[in-house]
Protein backbone atom coordinates (compact mmCIF):
# COMPACT_ATOMS: atom_id res chain seq x y z
CA UNK A 1 0.00 0.00 0.00
CA UNK A 2 2.98 2.12 -0.26
CA UNK A 3 1.89 4.02 -3.47
CA UNK A 4 -1.65 3.99 -1.97
CA UNK A 5 -3.04 7.83 -2.80
CA UNK A 6 -4.96 9.68 -0.39
CA UNK A 7 -8.57 11.06 -0.17
CA UNK A 8 -8.06 15.30 0.44
CA UNK A 9 -10.53 17.97 0.19
CA UNK A 10 -13.81 18.73 -0.23
CA UNK A 11 -16.26 19.15 -3.12
CA UNK A 12 -19.90 20.01 -3.78
CA UNK A 13 -21.85 18.05 -6.31
CA UNK A 14 -25.85 18.13 -7.74
CA UNK A 15 -27.43 15.37 -7.22
CA UNK A 16 -30.39 15.28 -10.20
CA UNK A 17 -33.74 13.72 -10.14
CA UNK A 18 -32.44 10.54 -10.86
CA UNK A 19 -29.72 10.05 -8.35
CA UNK A 20 -27.03 10.99 -10.40
CA UNK A 21 -23.81 12.67 -8.99
CA UNK A 22 -20.28 13.32 -9.98
CA UNK A 23 -17.29 11.98 -7.86
CA UNK A 24 -14.86 15.48 -7.57
CA UNK A 25 -12.40 15.67 -10.42
CA UNK A 26 -9.49 15.33 -7.39
CA UNK A 27 -11.32 12.30 -5.90
CA UNK A 28 -11.41 11.12 -9.51
CA UNK A 29 -8.15 11.53 -9.68
CA UNK A 30 -7.50 9.13 -6.60
CA UNK A 31 -9.28 6.84 -7.98
CA UNK A 32 -6.95 6.39 -11.01
CA UNK A 33 -3.94 6.10 -9.23
CA UNK A 34 -5.57 3.16 -6.86
CA UNK A 35 -7.76 1.45 -8.62
CA UNK A 36 -7.75 0.07 -12.50
CA UNK A 37 -12.01 -0.57 -11.81
CA UNK A 38 -14.21 2.76 -12.24
CA UNK A 39 -16.28 1.51 -9.27
CA UNK A 40 -17.18 3.24 -6.36
CA UNK A 41 -18.03 1.15 -3.29
CA UNK A 42 -20.50 3.21 -0.88
CA UNK A 43 -21.95 2.24 2.37
CA UNK A 44 -23.31 4.00 5.58
CA UNK A 45 -20.69 5.48 7.50
CA UNK A 46 -19.93 3.59 11.23
CA UNK A 47 -20.59 6.88 12.94
CA UNK A 48 -21.66 9.34 11.55
CA UNK A 49 -25.13 10.60 9.73
CA UNK A 50 -23.36 10.33 5.95
CA UNK A 51 -22.47 7.88 3.59
CA UNK A 52 -18.00 6.62 3.11
CA UNK A 53 -16.98 5.65 -0.23
CA UNK A 54 -13.45 3.79 -1.76
CA UNK A 55 -11.91 2.56 -4.80
CA UNK A 56 -11.34 -1.05 -4.83
CA UNK A 57 -8.22 -1.17 -3.91
CA UNK A 58 -9.42 0.19 -0.41
CA UNK A 59 -11.69 -2.69 -0.60
CA UNK A 60 -8.91 -5.36 -0.52
CA UNK A 61 -6.58 -3.62 2.04
CA UNK A 62 -9.39 -3.32 4.54
CA UNK A 63 -10.19 -7.02 4.21
CA UNK A 64 -6.65 -8.19 4.53
CA UNK A 65 -6.81 -5.81 7.71
CA UNK A 66 -9.75 -7.88 8.95
CA UNK A 67 -8.63 -11.15 8.18
CA UNK A 68 -4.69 -10.55 10.24
CA UNK A 69 -7.07 -8.90 12.69
CA UNK A 70 -8.88 -12.31 12.87
CA UNK A 71 -5.58 -13.96 14.08
CA UNK A 72 -4.80 -12.35 17.04
CA UNK A 73 -5.56 -14.29 19.95
CA UNK A 74 -7.25 -11.31 21.16
CA UNK A 75 -9.64 -10.94 18.46
CA UNK A 76 -13.28 -9.71 19.43
CA UNK A 77 -14.66 -12.07 16.71
CA UNK A 78 -17.80 -10.74 16.83
CA UNK A 79 -17.15 -7.27 16.38
CA UNK A 80 -14.47 -8.14 13.59
CA UNK A 81 -17.38 -10.03 11.83
CA UNK A 82 -19.80 -7.14 12.16
CA UNK A 83 -16.94 -4.65 10.46
CA UNK A 84 -16.77 -7.23 7.87
CA UNK A 85 -20.69 -7.89 7.07
CA UNK A 86 -21.01 -3.54 7.04
CA UNK A 87 -17.92 -3.42 5.15
CA UNK A 88 -18.65 -6.02 2.32
CA UNK A 89 -22.15 -6.60 2.61
CA UNK A 90 -23.92 -3.76 3.50
CA UNK A 91 -22.26 -1.50 0.49
CA UNK A 92 -23.22 -0.50 -3.22
CA UNK A 93 -21.00 -0.91 -5.99
CA UNK A 94 -21.83 1.19 -8.66
CA UNK A 95 -19.70 2.38 -11.89
CA UNK A 96 -18.68 6.10 -13.14
CA UNK A 97 -18.48 6.71 -16.40
CA UNK A 98 -15.20 9.14 -17.25
CA UNK A 99 -16.53 12.11 -16.06
CA UNK A 100 -16.99 10.39 -12.64
CA UNK A 101 -20.98 10.24 -12.83
CA UNK A 102 -22.24 7.20 -11.14
CA UNK A 103 -25.85 6.72 -9.83
CA UNK A 104 -26.45 7.04 -6.02
CA UNK A 105 -27.88 3.86 -4.50
CA UNK A 106 -32.03 5.14 -3.55
CA UNK A 107 -31.57 3.11 -0.43
CA UNK A 108 -28.13 4.40 0.51
CA UNK A 109 -29.31 8.07 -0.27
CA UNK A 110 -32.44 7.87 1.80
CA UNK A 111 -30.22 6.32 4.74
CA UNK A 112 -27.79 9.59 4.31
CA UNK A 113 -30.81 11.93 3.40
CA UNK A 114 -29.62 13.24 0.10
CA UNK A 115 -31.98 14.68 -2.17
CA UNK A 116 -32.54 14.01 -5.53
CA UNK A 117 -32.35 16.72 -7.01
CA UNK A 118 -30.16 17.93 -4.44
CA UNK A 119 -26.59 18.29 -3.23
CA UNK A 120 -24.00 16.34 -2.13
CA UNK A 121 -21.06 17.26 0.30
CA UNK A 122 -17.66 15.40 -0.43
CA UNK A 123 -15.18 15.58 2.13
CA UNK A 124 -11.58 13.28 2.13
CA UNK A 125 -11.32 11.45 4.92
CA UNK A 126 -7.71 9.90 3.83
CA UNK A 127 -8.25 6.40 2.32
CA UNK A 128 -11.98 6.90 2.45
CA UNK A 129 -14.17 9.89 1.62
CA UNK A 130 -17.56 10.77 2.97
CA UNK A 131 -20.44 11.71 1.06
CA UNK A 132 -23.43 13.88 3.35
CA UNK A 133 -26.20 15.75 3.08
CA UNK A 134 -25.22 19.51 3.43
CA UNK A 135 -27.75 20.39 5.41
CA UNK A 136 -27.20 17.38 7.42
CA UNK A 137 -23.20 17.90 7.68
CA UNK A 138 -24.21 21.82 8.75
CA UNK A 139 -26.26 20.37 11.82
CA UNK A 140 -23.36 17.80 12.88
CA UNK A 141 -21.10 19.12 15.83
CA UNK A 142 -19.80 15.98 16.89
CA UNK A 143 -16.74 13.98 14.39
CA UNK A 144 -16.27 16.77 12.06
CA UNK A 145 -14.65 19.86 12.36
CA UNK A 146 -15.53 23.27 12.25
CA UNK A 147 -13.78 24.64 9.13
CA UNK A 148 -15.43 21.63 7.50
CA UNK A 149 -18.69 22.51 8.14
CA UNK A 150 -17.61 26.44 7.15
CA UNK A 151 -16.20 24.98 3.85
CA UNK A 152 -19.75 23.47 3.33
CA UNK A 153 -21.10 26.76 3.65
CA UNK A 154 -19.13 28.68 1.59
CA UNK A 155 -19.35 26.22 -1.17
CA UNK A 156 -23.56 26.55 -0.92
CA UNK A 157 -23.30 29.93 -0.47
CA UNK A 158 -21.21 30.42 -3.72
CA UNK A 159 -23.44 28.43 -5.90
CA UNK A 160 -26.04 30.29 -4.13
CA UNK A 161 -27.59 26.90 -2.49
CA UNK A 162 -29.18 28.62 0.90
CA UNK A 163 -29.81 32.27 0.85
Amino acid sequence: MADFELYEGSALQGVDAKGRVAIPADFRAVFEKNSDARTIVIGIHPTLPCLRAYDLTWSRFNYEEIREAMRSPDADVRALAEKRNADFSDVDRAPFDPSGRFVLDEFFAKEAKIETPGWAFFSGDAQTFNIWNPDVLMAQTEGVSAVTRRRCAHLMANRKVRA
